[in-house]
């Protein structure tokens, strides 16, 4: 097995394979062969947690619930950027064109899409490139366009990933000038699926240079998102424009988007001034990949 252990103080070179700085904390990876006795060992007793995993540390949680998806790589922002070893993770939302008629043909063509995504077919031949989750944008129950959330090497390619696979897309169903693609990092991920009609997307972006802004408050941020009654299970994480953290998506269980927006009214980012823009849209018949692997 391999150890997830996190702590607020520094181990030897020689007892850790790899160290990442999340939060103030401190995550090491401990490799094959190490016992839950002899990691707890290598860490401070008051504030040492250790998640054993089967196949290579393939999903734990750090202390402050930083996630941890693949062994050599760890979720969360910085300041300064940087990408995964595995690629990188894109959001791309699309809206259809107005007043747009979809035969029931096609449409049963993109619901056979979808559950090709959740098979764990949303992927290019010959690509690393993979759709991970995807979902239908809604207004009062009417589909008005879609989400999804993709690993790509680059953003040109996660657009091509998704709409050159989608049959609304290749139908022209999309509005040209309506696609926002923007690289995005997963902190939180759901243990289970998320519900099929009670879903929405807030889209948060942060007012010019307020970088520190951001920096200082994700403290109270990531620890109000795992307060107890506030906590919603989705996928949250920073929006990122050149190599930095510059806004929030969220994608989160939610009656309706204007309980979503009351409910993100509450985060400390809001409560800082840290956004200059936030929305909310409805989402249903989330899926997502088999295993998907959040870099």
């Amino acid at each position: 097995a391999w150890w997830i252990v996190e702590s607020g103080m520094r181990v030897g070179s020689g007892e850790a394979g790899r160290l990442w700085t999340a939060e103030s904390m401190h995550c090491f990876v401990l490799g094959p062969g190490w016992t839950d006795t002899a990691a707890r060992a290598v860490v401070s007793k008051r504030c040492a947690r250790v998640r054993g995993c089967a196949g290579g540390a393939r999903q734990a949680w750090a202390r402050r619930s930083t996630a941890v998806r693949m062994a050599g790589t760890a979720n969360g922002e910085s300041s300064s950027g940087g990408a995964a070893a595995s690629g990188n993770l894109f959001v791309l939302i699309a809206f259809r064109k107005a007043a747009s008629s979809v035969s029931t043909g096609l449409d049963f063509a993109h619901a056979a899409w979808l559950g090709s995504v959740a098979r764990g077919k949303g992927s290019v031949s010959g690509s690393a490139s993979q759709i991970l989750v995807v979902g239908d944008l809604a207004d009062n129950q009417l589909p008005i366009g879609i989400i999804a959330i993709v690993r790509a090497e680059s953003a040109v390619v996660a657009q091509n990933v998704v709409l050159s696979e989608d049959p609304l897309a290749s139908a022209g169903v999309y509005a040209p000038h309506s696609t926002l693609v923007r690289e995005w990092r997963a902190v939180f991920t759901p243990s289970q699926p998320l519900s099929q009609s009670r879903c929405s997307v807030l889209v948060c972006l942060d007012r010019p240079g307020s970088l520190d802004l951001r920096m200082s408050t994700r403290p109270a941020h990531l620890s109000w998102l795992q307060r107890p009654g506030v906590a919603r299970p989705g996928y949250v994480g920073p929006l990122i424009a050149d190599g930095r953290p510059a806004g929030s998506l969220l994608l989160i269980e939610a009656t309706s988007p204007d309980d979503a927006l009351s409910w993100a009214a509450a985060d400390p980012y809001a409560l800082a001034g840290l956004f200059k823009s936030v929305s909310a849209t409805n989402v249903r018949g989330i899926v997502a990949a088999p295993n998907a692997p959040f870099p």
